[in-house]
């Protein structure tokens, strides 16, 4: 504690002002720590009125304070810090699988109301388990801190990096297209073949990434679907050779009646087309009835009745049995 509420020819703080005529300082410590500072300051502009308290009296209030204050704080401060650990990677720094898991379901939930993309990208390192056998798990842990490090300073705010797991990572990039995904997926792939990694007192060989990208709702309606679509991407450009950005193949729908899969139509695409005459959207595997009956006619001739009956089942209920009678 320094000086008091009353006039005197104590020291004065450094920080105090010039107008200040008597000044208390009263430390806020918890347990053994130093957390904040409360300042009480008698000035000409603003001075205590003619009834104040005591000095004695108005110290012990301000110390009373401080006490509550500062065990306050440094509840704010613990449970800023828990929910940090229960967020975020402890080697990396960015989010963790978890946080991952619960704001991708938040994103597709309002992508669904609002009509806007979300852009995913599933990344890892080339040839990481080599990287590790020959710099040890020290030099792999030196690695996917600075890619860490990358991811965070490439991404905007909004968007989330997460640590997937081992060396995977997935970057979620809330109302961006799969144009635009592509694209930011592009630039950590070729930043991270520029970036140095620093270790021991020597530099790491450089490495490559490899990435699959995909879309909502282009490649999937759910979080499962658009993890599976870019993770089987990723996959294709390592066995093509690793070192490139792969974009997922859209999502396939069954249509019983074409005997075979199609593309889904995407509701967050730019432009027309399809659609029926009074504007709307026209349904997926929509044929002409002319179309549908000769298909019914095609199944029924030369079979018997019983035949029939199942084909023509096969045609109207059950689209697997279309697609595999259908073309007998």
């Amino acid at each position: 504690r320094h000086g008091s509420l009353t006039a005197s020819d104590s020291p004065r703080c450094p920080h105090a002002a010039d107008g200040v005529r008597a000044l208390l300082c009263v430390p806020l410590i918890v347990q053994g720590r130093e957390t904040g500072l409360l300042v009480l300051a008698d000035s000409a502009t603003a001075g205590l009125p003619d009834d104040a308290p005591s000095s004695a009296a108005s110290e012990a209030l301000a110390i009373s304070v401080c006490e509550h204050l500062g065990l306050a704080l440094a509840n704010i401060r613990l449970r800023e810090s828990l929910r940090e650990q229960s967020i975020r990677d402890p080697l990396t720094g960015l989010f963790n699988l978890r946080y991952m898991e619960v704001t991708l379901e938040r994103e597709i939930s309002r992508s669904a109301r609002s009509g806007k993309p979300v852009g995913l990208m599933m990344l890892d390192v080339d040839l990481f388990k080599e990287f590790n056998d020959t710099f040890g798990h020290a030099g792999g842990d030196a690695l996917l801190c600075e890619l860490g490090v990358l991811l965070q300073s490439v991404t905007r705010e909004g968007d989330a990096a997460c640590r997937y797991g081992g060396d995977e990572f997935v970057v979620l990039l809330p109302e961006s297209s799969l144009d635009i995904t592509h694209q930011r997926a592009e630039e950590i792939r070729r930043a991270a073949k520029r970036f140095t990694i620093a270790h021991d007192g020597s530099v790491l060989s450089p490495i490559t990434i490899t990435a699959g990208v995909a879309a909502f709702p282009d490649h999937g309606t759910d979080m499962a679907e658009l993890l599976r679509a870019a993770d089987t991407a990723r996959y294709e450009a390592k066995r093509a050779g690793g070192d490139r950005t792969q974009i997922a193949e859209p999502k396939q729908e069954y249509h019983p009646l074409r005997g075979r899969w199609r593309p889904q139509r995407s509701n967050c695409a730019e432009g027309g087309g399809g659609g029926l005459s009074d504007g709307r959207q026209s349904p997926v595997g929509f044929l002409p009835l002319s179309d549908v009956v000769g298909r019914v006619v095609d199944a029924c001739r030369g079979a018997s009745w019983s035949d029939t009956s199942d084909k023509l089942a096969g045609v109207f209920v059950s689209p697997t049995k279309w697609g595999r009678r259908g073309r007998t």
